[in-house]
């Protein structure tokens, strides 16, 4: 881990470990979106080689939660819950019929609190399909993106490099 990382998470941490119950406001009023959530699920040799690392890291830590297998999948899209999924699934078809995306992994990711694969399309990067998508569903400034528009951006540059 880098260090701006690193003092980012002690920063944190610190906060965390500082907390209060009279900082801290209790409410139900959460601004929430429930949403449906397309996802792609990962190829069979991606999944072995997942189970694996998994294998190994949950006999040397017990005590962590992982996901099963078949949970391990790609997030492509998130989607508002309030479109009628007939809606969803007419518009959202034709951009998907054709469209294969190829990926492969190239890591285990970790900080403190969590562990991922890094999972990378070899030949397009899943923006353009993301935008394409959104915009068939008429959200083209939705979800992932309109909260954290710095990781397709970095994504986008990575990929160029």
């Amino acid at each position: 881990m880098n260090s701006l990382n690193e003092q980012r998470a002690q920063i944190v941490a610190g906060q965390l470990f500082s907390l209060r119950p009279e900082n801290v406001t209790p409410t139900t009023d959460f601004n929430i979106s429930p949403e449906y959530t397309l996802i792609a699920h990962l190829p069979e040799h991606i999944n072995d080689s997942i189970r694996t690392i998994v294998s190994d890291l949950k006999s040397r830590f017990p005590e962590h939660y992982y996901y099963a297998p078949d949970q391990y999948h790609l997030t492509v899209v998130p989607i508002p819950h309030g479109l009628d999924p007939e809606h969803i699934i007419k518009s959202i078809s034709p951009v998907l019929m054709n469209w294969h995306l190829p990926i492969c992994a190239r890591g285990v990711v970790a900080n403190r609190l969590q562990a991922g694969v890094v999972l990378y399309p070899e030949e397009e990067t899943l923006i353009a399909q993301r935008m394409k998508l959104r915009a068939a569903l008429g959200i083209p400034e939705q979800a992932y993106t309109a909260h954290n528009p710095i990781w397709e951006e970095l994504q986008q540059r990575f990929l160029l490099l």
